[in-house]
């Protein structure tokens, strides 16, 4: 065994900067934090596309000659109060970008003359004055990023870096509105990003993104008992297709998406957020909420006092973990909670959700107090804004006694009444449920508990089993009743078994495969069948929602809506994006969902938009092959409505013909909805000699069918 070692310091510290300093983006975004903790107020970033040269200029107060030289040095930092709120004050980020790059600062404080430093591989190769005359503030110019590690150099250079910078630069930018920030692209001479100093958080999503998306903010803030933390910001009273816009801060540190995030999304999905606007809403100019939108917009920042709530964010300062995370996740909950009360989102009193089951097998909702209280007590009444219902406790009713007695008269009585207006309701056929256990794809697996006093019932059906399926007969002109060789039965038992098909669901998924095969193989790899509309549907869109649309137009032409974006006018920073006069012409659709698509306007741009978005929100190469969510479900739709339905007669050699067909599908065992679409009953019983006899009640019919086998 050979001995162990220490790691040497420069090999330690070269990994300790790849940890720090991981790609262009988070480069950049180290040193914008550092302008902005040097007070300054307009700061200018250029980056060329592959990230090969950047640079970060700003107004701050500059370094003096003196501290100059111990810049690149680990743990050399100016920002050492705790009572401050500075972004960083480990001294990480310019020694690690020394340490992987070609680093030069120019800089100029309260000396006459600037001074440059210039830092390659840890090492000082230059310090002493500059021949630029600049006025007070500092310019750092980053070249040869990752040059010594050539794989993640040649990586970084495949790619294009300025999205991402973009949107890192976003985050920064609205959650320090007293801060002037641009993005320039020196090599095309274009103007990616450009940002005004404001107020509010508000009036810098207004010049990113536009002023319809921007008009429903609403100032939130919430402090806990012991005024140690606080939350304060921007929510949103209007839905958005995708959690894209949804910005959470620790201390003014972005945090990427985390289980605080889905805290939020969760509460606001309880309520009754995404299932309309606002009644009676004062705002002007919003426009109508499409099914697309569900997801709520916010800008919230966490803000404590290091030394009484200590977190630790990761190296890249998008990863917290509180050491109380329990009181941070409360005080988010009450003022998530709080903000929907106050908009009638969901009810003051407390909703407590209890399932009772009486004779009935119904299912009652309580809301009140959250006490247990007898239901019976009270009158359930509609709640405001709200699915559920609510308890009035003004009003009492008697207690209804429950008994076996009541229950037997009441059933004998329904039996013996001849409704004159409606047919008694066939009763539910016994039914196993299922449960999920194995690739749902090679088996179902289902309880037997529910045939408890049946014959011996097979534990799962698999695609073996599947090929063995023979077709005794339809039953109730619902089922398709089929007798197979169960291979997960014991050895020592005969292995024949009955199973019930759902003709509809085998249908359905006979179908939708067929649409599936016809779907994707009807022109080419990049494209499907298509259909031109003369004219194109043309409708109005935002210029934030043009800018998605054109960034994602390779991929929605892929599934065969091809857009055409046009716009008639400038538009300005803040201004009202409707006068714009931007447009999308929609000049093609998918064949096989053509009368939908032109039938239903609005489900075909909620299709578009919420593809689009998604796809801007989770941009991977394998994200680009995933079909669009609402394209599968026309196509499930129109499957549904062509299959064979319940109550159609059919013959046996049509029952033959579904079976065959279903063997041969990739998914038999469910329907387009997801929904089992067959059960096993029982497995016969052994009898030497004598021929076998499934009964099959059909309660429903009030008769029984004997099938021979």
């Amino acid at each position: 065994m050979r001995p162990v070692q220490c790691i040497k310091q420069q090999e330690l510290a070269q990994l300790r900067s790849t940890l720090v300093i991981s790609s262009v983006s988070h480069c950049v975004v180290e040193l914008v934090q550092n302008s902005i903790d040097a007070g300054a107020t307009s700061i200018e970033v250029a980056v060329q596309k592959n990230g090969n040269s950047l640079s970060v200029s700003d107004n701050g107060c500059g370094i003096n000659p003196q501290c100059l030289k111990m810049v690149g040095q680990r743990n050399a930092s100016s920002k050492h109060s705790e009572n401050e709120n500075f972004y960083g004050s480990r001294g990480e980020a310019l020694a690690s970008i020394g340490e992987v790059a070609r680093l030069e600062i120019t800089t100029r404080g309260s000396s006459v003359q600037a001074f440059t430093i210039i830092i390659k591989g840890s090492e000082s190769l230059f310090y002493g004055p500059s021949k630029s005359n600049r006025k007070p503030g500092t310019t750092v110019l980053v070249t040869d990023l990752f040059y010594k590690y050539p794989v993640r150099r040649k990586q970084l250079l495949s790619k294009d870096n300025l999205h991402a910078i973009t949107r890192a630069l976003e985050c920064i930018a609205l959650i320090s509105p007293g801060v002037s920030l641009s993005l320039v692209d020196p090599e095309r001479n274009l103007r990616l990003l450009s940002v005004k100093r404001v107020e509010t958080a508000v009036s810098i999503f207004r010049q990113l993104f536009g002023l319809p998306l921007s008009q429903g903010f609403e100032y939130v803030s919430f402090t806990d008992e012991d005024s140690t933390i606080d939350v304060s910001g921007h929510i949103s009273t209007v839905p958005h297709p995708t959690k894209q816009h949804q910005y959470l801060y620790a201390n003014r540190h972005h945090l990427a998406p985390c289980d605080l995030h889905a805290l939020i999304n969760r509460l606001f999905a309880e309520s009754s957020f995404a299932q309309g606007l606002i009644d009676g809403s004062p705002q002007k100019g919003l426009q109508r909420k499409v099914k697309a939108d569900r997801f709520p917009l916010f800008i919230l920042n966490i803000r404590f006092n290091p030394k009484y709530f200590r977190c630790d964010l990761d190296s890249s300062s998008s990863a917290v973990a509180f050491h109380d995370r329990d009181t941070v996740i409360q005080v988010l909950e009450q003022l998530i909670q709080s903000f929907l009360e106050e908009h009638m989102f969901v009810s003051k009193q407390k909703c407590v959700r209890k399932r009772k089951r009486d004779e009935f097998d119904s299912e009652i909702w309580l809301c009140g107090t959250g006490e247990d209280e007898p239901a019976g007590n009270h009158t359930m009444l509609p709640a405001v804004r709200s699915s559920c219902s609510y308890i009035n406790p003004s009003v009492k009713l008697p207690a209804v006694e429950k008994s076996m007695s009541a229950r037997l008269w009441a059933e004998d009585a329904l039996k013996q009444w001849d409704n004159p207006v409606f047919k008694a309701a066939p009763r539910n056929v016994h039914a196993a449920k299922p449960s999920t256990s194995g690739a749902a794809s090679s088996r179902l697996v289902y309880n037997s508990s529910a045939f408890q006093g049946f014959a011996e019932t097979p534990q799962c059906i698999t695609k073996d089993d599947l090929r063995t399926f023979e077709v005794i007969g339809q039953v109730d002109r619902q089922f398709i009743a089929c007798k197979y060789s169960a291979s997960h039965t014991s050895t020592n038992s005969n292995n024949t078994a009955i199973v019930l098909v759902d003709q509809h669901a085998a249908d359905e998924r006979i179908r939708l495969e067929e649409l599936l095969a016809n779907f994707l193989n009807a022109n080419s790899e990049s494209a499907v069948e298509t259909v031109i509309l003369k004219p194109p549907m043309r409708f109005p869109i935002s210029a934030s929602e043009a800018v998605v649309f054109e960034r994602q137009s390779a991929v929605m032409r892929k599934w065969g809506f091809r857009l055409i974006i046009t716009r008639s006018g400038h538009l300005s920073p803040g201004k009202d994006e409707s006068r714009a006069g931007t447009t999308a012409d929609l000049s093609t659709v998918p064949r096989l969902v053509v009368d939908r698509c032109v039938l239903d306007k609005d489900l075909t741009i909620d299709l578009i938009r919420q593809h689009s978005f998604w796809l801007d929100e989770h941009g991977t190469e394998e994200r680009r092959r995933v079909m669009p969510t609402g394209l599968v479900d026309l196509l499930n739709s129109k499957a549904c409505r062509s299959a064979i339905m319940f109550g159609d007669e059919l013959s046996p050699e049509e029952c033959a013909q579904i079976i065959e067909k279903l063997k041969c599908t990739n998914f038999p065992f469910q329907c387009a909805h997801g929904r089992p679409s067959m059960v096993p009953l029982l497995k016969l019983p052994q009898r030497a000699g004598k021929p076998q006899w499934a009964i099959v009640s059909c309660l429903a019919c009030s008769k029984t069918s004997t099938i021979k086998t």
